[in-house]
């Protein structure tokens, strides 16, 4: 992934000889790329649909309040709160994480 005055010259430099990404680069499970929809697209709308069929699992789980509570904790809010805190969230992410409350509450209460 080129940045600064090499942005325009993708695909035809390779700088120091190294295999450059071209779309994104990871560091400590973020996406940094370029474009922000890219990056918002990767880091918040992917993370979400994977949090959802974490969530549909472990619905099939026989486990106490106190079980599923540890679940919510280490597996939903936490990632949720990981990304919120290293990228700037846009206001329309606020409204997909209702809809996945409606299926945190609908887990809880089982």
């Amino acid at each position: 992934m080129a940045l600064g005055s090499l942005k325009c010259h993708l695909g035809k430099l390779a700088p120091f000889h190294i295999a450059w990404p071209e779309e994104y680069v990871f560091a400590f499970g973020v996406a940094f790329a370029c474009d922000s929809n890219t990056s918002y697209r990767i880091n918040f709308e992917e993370k979400l649909a994977t949090l959802k069929k974490v969530l549909n699992q472990w619905t099939t789980r026989n486990l106490s309040l106190i079980g599923r509570i540890c679940v919510v904790k280490t597996l939903a809010i936490s990632k949720l709160v990981y990304y919120a805190s290293v990228l700037t969230v846009r206001p329309n992410f606020a409204e997909k994480v209702i809809d996945i409350t409606d299926l945190l509450q609908i887990y809880l209460e089982l």
